[in-house]
């Protein structure tokens, strides 16, 4: 359970230092209920009003009008926004503090291209204003999973809901609006999700959701994260616990370890062809362009 709080921002956007497909971040709150036990995002509790308690969710209310103040700003090019870098928008706390019909018309109003990654179907709320920015600019809505297995998911990503209804909210959002969407197996878990079967059941199953396109990677530990995820390693899966240090001794994966790892799963990814490459998706995130 979370306590959800108000809070206010002099700031919307962060703009990103390194090199990704967006230039900026927006994160409606502080704080995310979906508890994922892999979670890089973890050091950002400390930057929470009050000392950082992780059980409490602060939701910034008034995030649109910080955010038509920071677009006004910008210059010229292209910038895109990214929902989803630190906090889900479409955690559990939306259902109360509704603050992404208001943000939608910001960005609606300025033409921004946005990307939303989320493992709610909260999103489907909100179709109407999604089509609607969708019909001016580029807009990508992307549904995070980590496995198909519901009562694995549970352990995983214990706030989230079911991967089954995310996947389903992509076919929806496929099939109603112009937004480009994507599904994301984000991250695999060394010994827990890196089966043949359990990988090819994820693609097998967004694969009939009808995404634009695909992506995949191994998990990566640091900071705050590695010492929680190893916590629930040895709470959840004991027996993994001494392979999962081995994996992870200075924070990547072992290198040979990966590569065994996706030349393993490389017949499944030649079975299954989405629309897009997930390098033409990034591509196109960055330019609004698809090379032809």
């Amino acid at each position: 359970m979370y306590k959800l709080k108000s809070m206010t921002c002099k700031s919307a956007l962060h703009k990103l230092k390194r090199n990704m497909p967006y230039s900026h971040d927006l994160n409606l709150y502080k704080g995310c209920s979906h508890n994922c036990i892999y979670c890089y995002a973890r050091y950002a509790d400390k930057f929470k009003p009050e000392g950082g308690d992780a059980h409490t969710i602060y939701a910034k209310v008034n995030i649109a009008k910080v955010l038509e103040k920071d677009l006004s700003k910008l210059g010229g090019g292209r910038h895109v926004i990214n929902l989803g870098g630190v906090t889900d928008a479409y955690q559990e706390a939306e259902k109360t503090a509704k603050l992404m019909r208001a943000v939608l018309k910001v960005l609606i109003k300025y033409k921004t291209p946005i990307v939303i990654s989320t493992k709610s179907n909260l999103l489907l709320r909100d179709l109407d204003l999604i089509e609607e920015l969708a019909s001016v600019t580029d807009v990508n809505i992307v549904a995070s999973v980590s496995t198909v297995d519901d009562s694995l998911a549970k352990i995983l990503e214990p706030g989230a809901v079911s991967p089954q209804k995310r996947m389903e909210m992509i076919s929806e959002v496929s099939k109603k609006t112009k937004a480009m969407t994507g599904i994301h197996l984000f991250p695999v878990l060394p010994a827990i999700t890196d089966g043949y079967e359990e990988v090819e059941n994820v693609y097998q199953l967004a694969y009939e959701m009808n995404p634009d396109y695909f992506m995949i990677a191994t998990l990566y530990l640091r900071g705050e994260t590695r010492g929680y995820y190893l916590e629930q390693v040895k709470k959840h899966f004991p027996s993994l616990y001494s392979q999962t240090l081995r994996l992870y001794h200075n924070g990547k994966l072992d290198a040979t370890y990966k590569k065994q790892f996706y030349e393993r799963i490389q017949p499944i990814r030649d079975k299954y062809k989405f629309k897009m490459t997930a390098e033409e998706a990034i591509e196109y995130l960055r330019t609004g362009q698809l090379r032809l």
